[in-house]
Formats: C-alpha cells, structure tokens, sequence
C-alpha cells in the first residue's frame, strides 16, 4: 500500500513529528479529528444519537496513528479497534445512566435509602437494577466481549508492528 522509505525520510519524519504541538486553533483541531475519516461512512453507521462524530473520528484518529497502519487489512482492524472501543463506552455510560436514574428515584420509592450516605444508596441502586433482571446482565456481557475483542485486535496490531520495526532493523544492520 505504502511505498518505501529511506532512512533519511524516516529520520526527518522524526524531527520534524518531535517538533510538533498538534493543531493550536479550534478550526485546526476540529481539522485534525478528522485525519483518519476516510469515507465517513463508519460513524454514520456506529453513532446513534446525541453521540459526538468528533469524539469517535478523534479515537479513530488516535489508534491509526499509534499503529500506523500499512495495508488495507490493518486500517480495517483499526477501525474495528474503534468500533468496539466505541461500543464499550456506550455500555458504560448506560451503566452509569441506569444507576444515576435508579439513585434519582430513590427519594420518591425510598425515602430512608435517599438519605444515607453516597455508597449505600450506590449499594441499594445495583440491587434494585439486578432485582429488574437481564438488561444490566447484557450490559456486563456486551462489556466484556467489547473488551476480549478489543484486547484481541490491539494484540495482533502490536505484534504487527513489532515485526515490522524488527524488519527496518535487520534492514539498517544488512
């Protein structure tokens, strides 16, 4: 996909990436999120509403530069990368919306449990979502397999780069 560097560019790259602050002006960083947009077509398609594009194409931005992708089939795992990094966090904020909605309700259902201290009426709202069943069992299942698939992808993509530096290595020694 890539065409080959020398080692001069690669160094000047890296001179001139260490010289860098990133984007100053909101313009430019409103830009710079969006570095790794190809097409758009995925946060069209993974966001639902009230969900920032701007959030999601930063953390896509965020993981092409950090593995540096150099076929299509990396660029793909990246952005599977986000995608489930994406999804997590949903499942989290809807953890955390279920339990902030449950301790709202506590001074209407249960008086006495609103007015004790902040890890008991914690305590009590768990217990009055794991009473309603199997949503929040969902949610910790869809965490944890965002989380192994995640973990997965972030492995294989390490790895990759490992034996590409490996390669350039034993390239610069020849």
């Amino acid at each position: 996909m890539s065409t080959q560097r020398s080692d001069a560019q690669i160094e000047a790259s890296r001179i001139n990436g260490a010289l860098s602050r990133g984007p100053v002006t909101e313009e430019g960083k409103a830009s710079s999120s969006r570095n790794a947009t190809r097409h758009g077509l995925l946060s069209n398609t993974i966001l639902i509403a009230g969900e920032s594009r701007t959030d999601f194409d930063r953390l896509l931005a965020s993981l092409t530069l950090e593995f540096e992708p150099q076929s299509e089939s990396e660029l793909l795992m990246i952005e599977e990368m986000a995608v489930t990094k994406w999804r997590q966090i949903r499942t989290w904020n809807m953890v955390a919306g279920a339990h902030n909605h449950e301790m709202e309700c506590q001074p209407e259902k249960s008086p006495e449990v609103a007015a004790r201290a902040l890890p008991a009426r914690a305590f009590n709202a768990v217990a009055e979502l794991n009473k309603s069943g199997s949503s929040m069992d969902s949610l910790h299942r869809y965490d944890s397999r965002f989380s192994r698939q995640y973990d997965r992808l972030y492995t294989r993509l390490s790895r990759l780069k490992d034996l590409r530096r490996k390669q350039r290595d034993r390239e610069l020694q020849e």
